[in-house]
């Protein structure tokens, strides 16, 4: 029994499982819980929040739910999903989905930090995500999908560093 799957006319997702979780899920958790302590704590009549003085609470708590939302805005938010088709790239933000050919894309750039395997595309033009895109690599589906794409492959993989 062979294990090599046959080349699939559909496209294949190469991303981490975990995209969904970190773009959505967790941003909107964090959000809502410290929305909520902050509105809790800006509208409270006590004096003291433990350690803390109720004024420093006043102060810092916005601060944090401010500085998490730039940041989950400026990276986290900034993550999609992307399939490889025989001779596509489909690329979403869980709303809206696009293809492109293989011949927009400029390069492909993975960085590995061995827990999160983060993959970009640049293209030779701006496309509706703009002109690069960045996304996390699921360990197990990005090779498995670049055996079955030789044209993907071969095109930006392969390349000889000279």
């Amino acid at each position: 029994m062979s294990t090599e799957k046959p080349i699939s006319l559909k496209s294949e997702s190469v991303s981490s499982s975990l995209t969904l979780l970190l773009k959505i899920v967790f941003p909107t958790l964090w959000l809502t819980f410290f929305g909520l302590l902050t509105i809790a704590v800006l509208f409270s009549e006590e004096t003291g929040l433990g350690v803390f003085g109720m004024g420093t609470a006043k102060y810092v708590l916005p601060m944090v739910l401010l500085s998490g939302g730039i940041f989950f805005y400026f990276t986290i938010m900034d993550l999609k999903k992307v399939e490889l088709g025989k001779d596509h790239i489909y690329i979403t933000n869980y709303f809206k989905t696009y293809r492109y050919s293989f011949e927009s894309l400029k390069e492909v750039n993975e960085l590995d930090w061995g827990i999160v395997h983060f993959i970009s595309f640049k293209f030779h033009s701006k496309t509706q995500f703009g002109k690069s895109i960045f996304f996390l690599g699921s360990k197990n589906k990005w090779p498995d999908v670049l055996s079955r794409t030789p044209n993907f492959t071969n095109q930006f993989i392969n390349k000889e560093e000279v």
